[in-house]
Protein backbone atom coordinates (compact mmCIF):
# COMPACT_ATOMS: atom_id res chain seq x y z
CA UNK A 1 0.00 0.00 0.00
CA UNK A 2 1.31 3.14 -0.73
CA UNK A 3 1.92 6.30 1.28
CA UNK A 4 -0.87 7.85 -0.41
CA UNK A 5 -3.77 5.46 1.37
CA UNK A 6 -2.86 6.33 4.44
CA UNK A 7 -4.11 9.55 4.48
CA UNK A 8 -6.74 11.12 6.81
CA UNK A 9 -8.98 11.25 4.06
CA UNK A 10 -8.66 7.60 3.09
CA UNK A 11 -9.30 6.96 6.65
CA UNK A 12 -13.22 7.21 6.24
CA UNK A 13 -14.08 4.01 5.34
CA UNK A 14 -13.90 0.89 8.19
CA UNK A 15 -12.24 -1.28 5.57
CA UNK A 16 -9.67 1.32 4.90
CA UNK A 17 -8.95 2.36 8.24
CA UNK A 18 -8.33 -0.78 9.15
CA UNK A 19 -5.89 -1.77 6.50
CA UNK A 20 -3.85 1.57 7.41
CA UNK A 21 -3.96 0.39 10.72
CA UNK A 22 -2.70 -2.98 9.67
CA UNK A 23 0.04 -2.16 7.83
CA UNK A 24 0.85 0.38 10.05
CA UNK A 25 0.88 -2.03 12.60
CA UNK A 26 2.49 -4.85 11.10
CA UNK A 27 6.03 -6.20 12.16
CA UNK A 28 7.50 -6.33 9.41
CA UNK A 29 10.71 -7.71 10.18
CA UNK A 30 9.79 -10.96 10.32
CA UNK A 31 8.90 -10.54 6.69
CA UNK A 32 12.14 -9.38 4.99
CA UNK A 33 12.72 -10.62 1.80
CA UNK A 34 14.99 -13.61 1.86
CA UNK A 35 12.11 -16.00 3.01
CA UNK A 36 11.71 -17.63 -0.02
CA UNK A 37 11.85 -21.42 -0.51
CA UNK A 38 15.19 -23.68 -0.31
CA UNK A 39 13.69 -25.57 -2.91
CA UNK A 40 14.32 -23.22 -5.43
CA UNK A 41 17.13 -23.27 -8.34
CA UNK A 42 19.75 -23.98 -7.71
CA UNK A 43 18.37 -26.48 -5.24
CA UNK A 44 21.77 -26.36 -3.30
CA UNK A 45 20.11 -25.68 0.43
CA UNK A 46 21.30 -22.15 0.91
CA UNK A 47 18.73 -20.13 2.13
CA UNK A 48 18.62 -17.48 -0.83
CA UNK A 49 17.19 -13.88 -2.30
CA UNK A 50 14.71 -13.62 -5.13
CA UNK A 51 17.90 -12.25 -6.75
CA UNK A 52 19.56 -15.60 -6.10
CA UNK A 53 22.15 -13.81 -4.28
CA UNK A 54 22.47 -15.74 -0.56
CA UNK A 55 21.33 -14.84 2.46
CA UNK A 56 24.32 -14.15 5.19
CA UNK A 57 24.22 -12.49 9.07
CA UNK A 58 25.28 -9.33 7.58
CA UNK A 59 22.53 -9.24 5.16
CA UNK A 60 19.95 -10.20 7.57
CA UNK A 61 20.89 -7.48 9.83
CA UNK A 62 20.62 -5.23 6.92
CA UNK A 63 17.36 -6.32 6.26
CA UNK A 64 15.61 -5.85 9.58
CA UNK A 65 17.13 -2.73 9.74
CA UNK A 66 15.80 -1.59 6.73
CA UNK A 67 12.33 -3.50 7.55
CA UNK A 68 12.26 -1.69 10.89
CA UNK A 69 13.10 1.73 9.59
CA UNK A 70 10.16 1.24 6.81
CA UNK A 71 7.67 0.32 9.98
CA UNK A 72 8.93 3.21 12.25
CA UNK A 73 7.77 5.75 9.48
CA UNK A 74 4.76 3.78 7.94
CA UNK A 75 3.30 3.94 11.94
CA UNK A 76 4.81 7.70 12.22
CA UNK A 77 2.65 8.77 9.15
CA UNK A 78 -0.41 6.10 10.46
CA UNK A 79 -0.46 8.21 13.88
CA UNK A 80 -0.30 11.93 12.02
CA UNK A 81 -3.00 11.11 9.51
CA UNK A 82 -5.26 10.21 12.25
CA UNK A 83 -4.60 13.27 14.30
CA UNK A 84 -5.46 15.32 11.60
CA UNK A 85 -9.00 13.02 11.17
CA UNK A 86 -11.84 14.44 12.46
CA UNK A 87 -14.16 13.46 15.41
CA UNK A 88 -16.99 11.40 14.03
CA UNK A 89 -20.16 13.14 13.17
CA UNK A 90 -18.04 16.36 12.78
CA UNK A 91 -18.05 18.18 9.29
CA UNK A 92 -14.75 19.04 8.02
CA UNK A 93 -14.27 22.88 6.90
Amino acid sequence: MRAGNLSASNLSSPASAKAAYDIAHQDMTNEVGYDISQTLPPGDGILRFTNGEPVTAESKIYQTQQATSYQNQALQLYNSEVAKKPPPGRDTE
